[in-house]
């Protein structure tokens, strides 16, 4: 699998989110609050927390591990995580 893949709607700007997706998960930042459980849950270390002090985010930093299993998703306490 590639790199994560950006996707993005006809909205207006202030309400763009671009969303993180691995093929079998989606992550929206605008749910996220980066509080790192996805990463702490997912065992073929797919995500990662980045970022400094207020500036941290969630990123998909290995796409190509991803297997879907969804323990990432449902850690997240906010649903910021979606399967496909």
């Amino acid at each position: 699998m590639s790199a994560p893949q950006v996707e993005t709607s006809r909205r207006s700007r202030a309400d763009h989110q671009p969303r993180w997706s691995t093929g079998y998960i989606e992550v929206d930042p605008k749910f996220c609050e980066a509080c790192g459980e996805c990463a702490e849950v997912c065992r073929s270390d797919v995500l990662g927390v980045v970022g400094f002090l207020f500036h941290k985010h969630v990123r998909v930093r290995h796409p190509e591990k991803c297997r879907g299993c969804g323990r990432c998703a449902a850690a997240c306490p906010n649903g910021a995580i979606v399967l496909r």
